[in-house]
């Protein structure tokens, strides 16, 4: 086939590609994965270790009615493992600027996890998300009995 018999490309319409098509279906994917899997964060946050290190983590926070947790993954951590934190049974505070930090309720001494957000305007949607619901039992209703009670009669 020579130069001229060459069928033009204007006018037809252009073909996606490989860039379209990844890009096309990570909008996808991650709309169907914050609706299906409950994610209420992710972003990037450093973990406060001993001697002032910091280790940056990817984090994400999920929650629904039944769990509430979030989900750390990093280079530093092991290369296939994700390491979580249940936050159902947890007090959060923030702590300075941009330092949040996470407390078990049972109080054990120095057991606690601080989390050190890279952009001191995320810190207050941070806290919102990472903050277990308050969960109280509803107030006790007294119970009416199914069926009137009977009176015993002496009978003589």
């Amino acid at each position: 086939m020579d130069r001229e018999n060459r069928v033009p490309t204007e006018g037809h319409p252009r073909l996606p590609t490989m860039k379209d098509y990844y890009e096309q279906s990570s909008k996808t994917v991650s709309t169907q994965h914050s609706a299906d899997l409950h994610v209420q964060k992710s972003g990037l946050l450093y973990i406060q270790i001993n001697n002032n290190k910091k280790m940056s983590v990817r984090a994400k926070v999920y929650n629904n009615r039944l769990d509430h947790y979030i989900l750390f993954s990093s280079k530093a951590i092991s290369n296939s493992t994700q390491k979580f934190v249940n936050l159902k049974h947890t007090h959060v505070e923030q702590v300075g600027g941009n330092s949040i930090r996470i407390i078990p309720n049972k109080d054990i001494e120095g057991q606690s996890l601080l989390l050190l957000v890279p952009n001191e305007n995320d810190v207050s949607s941070w806290l919102e998300v990472l903050t277990p619901l308050d969960i109280s039992s509803p107030a006790l209703l007294r119970r009416h009995p199914l069926m009137p009670t009977l009176q015993e009669s002496d009978e003589e």
